[in-house]
């Protein structure tokens, strides 16, 4: 019987030990996918920093946790400059399919755009997942996240903006010319709270909820170098630079609307640009844009005229949607002919 006993504490001693030089044979597998993924990052033009990795997990799963997470990119690699910072992050990879590289960032996170304030946030979950050992200039990124809030600095108010679900894949061609997309973006949103002073004037006619939104986007290249921000928009718009809105999906108060368009710079480096757009229930959405004084009496019975023309009844009689030519120029958005409502200007410093 102790014959056996011992035999059985040695085969569990030999057991123990070879998981942990598994679990040690991952870490650094881990350790070194990263390394592979940031490397090939760093040439692309991003920028990476962050504390000493803690490896753990161990029995179960390969982690390394990565405390005060930085990740940037200037605006030669982007259409704008962005920077990401979190207070810690996860890292793991699937060790039966190492493919993608998962990073699950904890604590307060924020995000920045250009030369603009930090904006901090917190999420009940964010997921990234970036592909290891991509070949080319090319960076893909996908992200998943629920329950994402904005913070007023460190007190814990919202400063009006909330994500519940978010699903995106983002991707970036550093060298890419003026006929390929510079910049791609697939992103899904659901139950979105917006301040609405943060989007006016259209925030005062549809209120501070978005049940869902969708956006499918290309920006053609290629991206200026770093300089001054009306110099580089100039030099995108003259090599034929070009915003494609492939699909827009919108649900905004009142206003439901499904569309796509190509937009660019005019002359005074302002959004200038043409699409198609079927608005649901347009009859509500101008009521409530009447309302909120964005639009005049007469202006709204202007706008029922143009688009009873073009319009169809739904399934109820009393709900009419309208496939309807949009246009953006010289600052007005103009609903086939009609102008509908001046555009904020875009000032570049």
């Amino acid at each position: 019987m102790k014959r056996v006993s011992t035999a059985l504490l040695l085969i569990f001693a030999v057991a123990l030990v070879g998981e942990f030089a598994y679990w040690r044979v991952a870490v650094d597998r881990l350790q070194t996918g990263f390394d592979d993924w940031a490397a090939a990052r760093t040439r692309a033009g991003w920028t990476i920093r962050a504390g000493k990795p803690v490896a753990g997990g161990w029995p179960l799963s390969a982690t390394l946790t990565m405390p005060d997470v930085t990740l940037s990119a200037t605006g030669a690699t982007l259409p704008v400059g962005v920077s990401w910072h979190a207070d810690k992050a996860s890292l793991s990879v699937d060790l039966f399919s190492p493919t993608h590289l998962r990073i699950e960032p904890d604590g307060a996170q924020s995000l920045r755009f250009g030369d603009g304030p930090a904006i901090p946030y917190e999420a009940d979950r964010l997921t990234v997942s970036v592909p290891l050992n991509e070949p080319g200039p090319t960076s893909e990124v996908e992200v998943r996240g629920s329950g994402i809030e904005g913070k007023k600095g460190a007190d814990a108010d919202a400063t009006g903006f909330g994500v519940e679900l978010l699903s995106a894949h983002l991707r970036a061609t550093a060298d890419a010319n003026a006929k390929e997309p510079a910049f791609a973006a697939v992103i899904a949103a659901e139950s979105v709270s917006v301040r609405p002073d943060a989007v006016a004037p259209l925030g005062a006619a549809f209120g501070d909820r978005m049940p869902s939104v969708v956006i499918e986007a290309l920006l053609t290249g290629p991206v200026p170098p770093p300089g001054d921000p009306a110099q580089r928009a100039r030099q995108w718009r003259d090599a034929g630079g070009r915003l494609d809105i492939t699909r827009i999906v919108l649900g905004w108060g009142t206003l439901a609307l499904h569309g796509r368009g190509s937009m660019t710079l005019d002359a005074g480096l302002q959004p200038s640009g043409s699409g198609d757009a079927q608005v649901v229930d347009y009859s509500a959405a101008i009521d409530s844009l009447t309302r909120a004084h964005v639009i005049g009496a007469g202006a709204a019975l202007s706008a029922r005229a143009v688009l009873s023309v073009v319009s169809q009844a739904s399934d109820n009689s009393d709900i009419r949607s309208a496939d309807v030519p949009v246009t953006l120029k010289d600052g007005i958005l103009m609903l086939d002919r009609f102008p509908l409502v001046r555009v904020p200007a875009l000032n570049l410093p």
